[in-house]
């Protein structure tokens, strides 16, 4: 009697066992030359913005707006589009990268077609809330055959800190 108490108990923890088979992406460092497939990417340059300033006049974000710059090379055989970036939460959330880049310097823009042995240098700019992140990186648009790596965006707000002088304390 107690065996067939044991069995369905057992059947529960190797189910429960199974979903966890999914390999883990692999996680490269902002600065570090990552390649994905023949697609090869450095992203090197992080800013923290409450707002951003263009032609058009001013942007707020609804949460904050972090600019990464980056540089994607082709090294592939055929022509590369590259698609919008994805930024992942520590929670799990997915965000995806504006399609507005008003008000970025350099910003890489929504129509990204590298050739062959291409390489491309700009900014990507996401609206979220400050925190650390991993930044998606794709070596094709097949979502049947596409490889992802992912890149360690740290929260870094470098905050300018007065300190008064000897005469401004007088």
């Amino acid at each position: 009697m107690r065996i067939h108490l044991i069995v369905p108990a057992l059947a529960v923890v190797l189910a429960a066992g199974c979903g966890k088979t999914r390999l883990a992406t692999p996680v490269g460092h902002m600065g570090d030359n990552i390649s994905v497939g023949p697609i090869s990417y450095n992203v090197f340059e992080s800013d923290w913005r409450p707002e951003l300033r263009g032609s058009a006049g001013r942007r707020s974000a609804k949460n904050r707006f972090l600019i990464l710059r980056v540089t994607v090379t082709n090294g592939g055989g055929k022509e590369f589009n590259l698609p919008l970036f994805h930024l992942e939460g520590a929670d799990g959330k997915t965000y995806l990268e504006e399609d507005s880049g008003e008000g970025v310097t350099n910003w890489l823009g929504l129509i990204r077609i590298l050739k062959i042995s291409e390489t491309v240098d700009g900014r990507i700019v996401f609206d979220v809330p400050p925190g650390s992140y991993k930044l998606q990186l794709l070596d094709n648009n097949d979502l049947e055959a596409q490889q992802m790596k992912l890149v360690d965006i740290p929260f870094n707000v470098e905050q300018q800190v007065k300190v008064p002088t000897l005469n401004e304390q007088q």
